[in-house]
């Protein structure tokens, strides 16, 4: 039987993008003939039962990104001729717009609360801000009433959408099961922070801490503020803080499997409240406690699973006496670490968010 042919659109994210290739077009590639196009220079291959297509590498600014990229990725789409066009990038909106009027099924997938997010740019005049702000909210539900459907990462985002679509499906970014990370490997004296690195991530707290607690802190990631890559060399931070780069899933999984436990205490900006990162899950099913923001639903998930500790993310000796503890607790950190590896088995997982999302597809073409 021939399958229907659906492709997914990004210019911003990597072709191993966890959300978009790992969990969603390879759980699509189940039922459909999944096309991945992609703008990252590295040609075309097929990956996972992935068509993944390049258009080049991207653009080194938004607003080109927004024009030459997305043209290039248009052109392709069409010469494609897909069934179903999903795509993950806010300056994408207008090829979904185009792909509608001209008669395909178009879903737009949501991982952020742009509108908030934008609200948290300090580098941006604060009125400017406010302005960016209302203004894509109002080209954002404006688009969102076009699409055939649209895609939240978190119930927050489906929320401010809901009412302009009603075909909206939350699906969850948690881990996929069968490639969590083995977590009985030999731990070492280190905690781990991963992700993408800048000050409203914590930045400064979590290395104070580890100089407070003379703790070791391994840091994988990008930097997001390039200047705060020169904090760290510092001599006050220097013998506590290594920072590994960017690193690979198989590479981030040995990180976690020695490692004591993992941080994800970011600050208390609009956009994180009510976010589910997935360095938090990640954490979890690697068998290793969390270090966390006091945020209410954050407490409500590790307090209500007993697997880590809750802290002020702009207290570095709260955050620290976590690290001491935990280092200096192996047993109650194993427990811990036990207890959110089975909540992630059990709930936290990406097997049921996949049924959403094949669902979803089921829907809007029956």
């Amino acid at each position: 039987m021939i399958k229907i042919r659906i492709c997914h659109v990004t210019t911003v994210h990597p072709r191993t993008d966890v959300r978009i290739f790992y969990k969603e077009c390879t759980s699509l590639a189940k039922e459909f003939d999944v096309y991945l196009i992609v703008a990252d220079g590295l040609g075309n291959e097929i990956s996972n039962n992935v068509n993944i297509i390049d258009i080049g590498l991207r653009q080194n600014s938004r607003i080109k990104r927004a024009y030459i990229d997305s043209k290039k990725a248009l052109k392709k789409a069409l010469e494609l001729n897909c069934k179903i066009y999903h795509f993950h990038d806010p300056e994408l909106i207008p090829l979904g717009l185009i792909l509608k009027r001209k008669g395909f099924i178009v879903v737009a997938d949501f991982h952020e609360d742009i509108p908030l997010q934008i609200l948290t740019k300090h580098y941006v005049n604060p009125i400017l801000k406010r302005i960016l702000s209302l203004t894509f909210k109002i080209y954002q539900r404006y688009a969102s009433k076009k699409m055939s459907a649209i895609v939240s990462a978190t119930p927050t985002i489906a929320e401010t959408l809901i009412e302009y679509n009603s075909r909206n499906a939350i699906v969850k970014n948690y881990p996929v099961l069968d490639s969590t990370v083995s977590y009985n490997g030999k731990k070492s004296n280190w905690i781990t922070y991963i992700g993408g690195i800048n000050i409203i991530r914590g930045f400064y707290e979590i290395i104070e801490a580890s100089k407070e607690s003379n703790t070791q802190l391994k840091i994988a990631g990008i930097f997001h503020e390039p200047i705060l890559h020169d904090v760290i060399k510092k001599d006050e931070y220097s013998s506590n803080v290594d920072f590994l780069g960017f690193l690979n899933k198989s590479q981030v999984d040995k990180l976690l499997s020695e490692s004591i436990a993992g941080l994800v205490t970011l600050h208390p900006t609009p956009n994180f409240l009510d976010s589910l990162p997935i360095k938090l899950f990640e954490y979890m099913s690697a068998g290793i406690p969390v270090i966390a923001s006091n945020f209410p639903l954050w407490k409500k998930i590790i307090e209500g699973n007993e697997c880590g500790i809750c802290v002020d993310p702009f207290n570095s000796t709260q955050i620290a006496e976590a690290m001491l503890y935990l280092r200096d607790n192996p047993v109650e950190a194993k427990a811990m670490g036990d207890n959110g590896r089975k909540a992630v088995l059990e709930k936290y997982n990406w097997n049921n968010e996949e049924e959403k999302l094949i669902d979803l597809y089921n829907t809007i073409l029956s």
